[in-house]
């Protein structure tokens, strides 16, 4: 499986639930797991990887893969190349369930692409969505409990409506943040909050800033 999109909008979590769900222990690894300056050691870290972890009763996560199996096409480094050639080859022999996480699908080799049965594009919330999830934070709404959501003022809905990159993580960072500074929010103030949240991603066209 190949999960690709922005970060925050939770991969981390769907592997660790898929593994949850299947019974399993989530193995989880990164690029600084496998990179070594040791002519040769990354890919027998690749291959270590692969064959240490049991198909039966774990799953093997990598998280930002990217940044470790970029195009060869594109790479300019020998050790880049040979560390994809070595997935290559022991995701074909792999027989359990391996999932990638990368937040710029672009930048994967395309002979890996082809090797995942499965590949999940995760965008940031829809308005919807948006609403739910700060009648959840903000009014404290349960979705479980059957009720439909509360009815937002018009105002916040327009506000809430223009944050169009925000993803389960800005709130879950401002929930910590309200936690730990102790804030008492109305939902105005929560709206405050993850406009900041939204100005701070990449791609949010900022204007120029003055100070006093």
């Amino acid at each position: 499986v190949l999960m690709s999109g922005p970060p925050g909008t939770g991969k981390t979590q769907l592997a660790a639930e898929i593994a949850r769900r299947l019974g399993r222990e989530l193995v989880y690894k990164t690029a600084s797991d496998i990179n070594s300056m040791w002519f040769g050691q990354s890919e027998e870290r690749v291959a270590e990887m692969f064959t240490q972890c049991d198909p039966t009763s774990e799953i093997l996560f990598l998280d930002e893969a990217d940044t470790l199996l970029e195009s060869r096409e594109t790479s300019v480094h020998r050790a880049n190349t040979a560390v994809t050639a070595e997935f290559l080859r022991r995701i074909e022999a792999f027989e359990g369930v391996f999932v990638c996480a990368t937040n710029h699908p672009r930048l994967l080799d395309a002979a890996l692409m082809r090797r995942f049965t499965f590949r999940l594009e995760f965008q940031p919330l829809n308005t919807r969505q948006r609403e739910r999830l700060l009648c959840e934070v903000a009014l404290g709404w349960n979705p479980e409990r059957g009720a439909a959501p509360p009815t937002l003022e018009p105002d916040v809905s327009a506000r809430l409506g223009r944050l169009d990159l925000l993803t389960p993580g800005d709130f879950a960072n401002v929930m910590k943040r309200v936690q730990s500074l102790q804030l008492t929010l109305d939902v105005h103030g929560w709206v405050d909050e993850l406009e900041a949240e939204h100005r701070a991603k990449p791609g949010h066209s900022r204007s120029a800033m003055g100070f006093v």
